[in-house]
């Protein structure tokens, strides 16, 4: 009987021992949320300026910092977003002379869908832009002749974009967006002003997570309508990997402007980006820094 309840008490005993030991180890965390990335750029004159983008637990980016300090300038761009998580507003302060620059405002249909986005700057002028929607195409017209139009396939996916500016200029751009799979592989823009040239950017990319992809695939509205003018310009968000390179050339005469960044980036172990060095035709153009909730 004592033989027993000896087997007995040393069952419980290893039974508690193992529940402590699963209890003290911390769960691996796996997904890792975006709380800012910061941008810091290397100009040929010495100089530098830093970008800063600060992310909500959803994903949203709720300011963006704008350090010009070789100039002696801050800027605050804030995001106001609805029950939706759609964009309302965005509005660029000068945090050093203490004044609104700029605030672009968006309007939604019945059906949830941006009706309308006015731009409005610090001296009064204002310009909208007034969309709609046929099909896979959205197209955009503004209070000065401008146009533009989106084109989506069936994924939901932007894949070709066309804009005339309104007068003295009346220029047309083409971009053509290409894809393999959550990549985009290339960019390819055609310009009727001036000798007609093109541009081409080539994107290359390792295996790892992208943490604001996510966030631009389900909500690509909140970036594309807001006078930034193309594709290219949200290059940090639009695909599901990490850049290691990205090839520039265009068929203007100067071959200085052609270009290849490198990306040298460091990972934690859940293989999430940690930073990031670009090296520009071997020279040092920027660094990113990611950090996470």
């Amino acid at each position: 009987m004592k033989r027993i309840l000896f087997l007995f008490t040393v069952s419980l005993l290893f039974l508690a021992c193992s529940n402590d030991d699963s209890n003290s180890q911390p769960e691996e965390q796996t997904d890792f949320k975006i709380k800012k990335l910061s941008k810091t750029f290397y100009l040929e004159d010495g100089t530098s300026y830093r970008l800063d983008y600060l992310y909500d637990l959803s994903g949203k980016r709720t300011k963006w910092i704008q350090d010009y300090a070789d100039i002696n300038t801050l800027f605050h761009d804030d995001y106001l977003y609805n029950e939706l998580g759609q964009i309302l507003e965005s509005k660029t302060t000068n945090i050093i002379e203490n004044y609104v620059a700029r605030t672009i405002s968006y309007e939604y249909d019945t059906s949830n869908r941006i009706s309308s986005v006015t731009y409005t700057s610090a001296d009064g002028f204002s310009n909208t832009s007034h969309l709609t929607y046929e099909n896979n195409t959205v197209f955009v017209d503004d209070d000065f002749g401008g146009h533009k139009s989106f084109i989506f396939n069936e994924e939901g996916k932007l894949i070709e974009t066309f804009s005339r500016s309104s007068e003295p200029l009346n220029g047309t751009v083409t971009e053509t967006i290409n894809y393999n799979g959550d990549l985009v592989s290339s960019i390819h823009y055609e310009y009727s002003i001036g000798t007609g040239s093109t541009e081409d950017y080539v994107y290359e990319y390792d295996n790892n997570t992208n943490p604001l992809f996510e966030n631009f695939k389900n909500n690509i509205n909140n970036y594309i309508y807001n006078f930034t003018g193309s594709m290219k310009s949200f290059k940090t968000d639009f695909s599901a990997n990490n850049f290691t390179k990205v090839k520039f050339t265009s068929t203007l005469p100067d071959p200085n402007l052609n270009y290849t960044d490198v990306f040298t980036t460091q990972y934690n172990q859940q293989g999430f980006p940690i930073s990031a060095e670009v090296k520009r035709n071997g020279v040092l153009f920027e660094k990113l820094t990611y950090e996470y909730y």
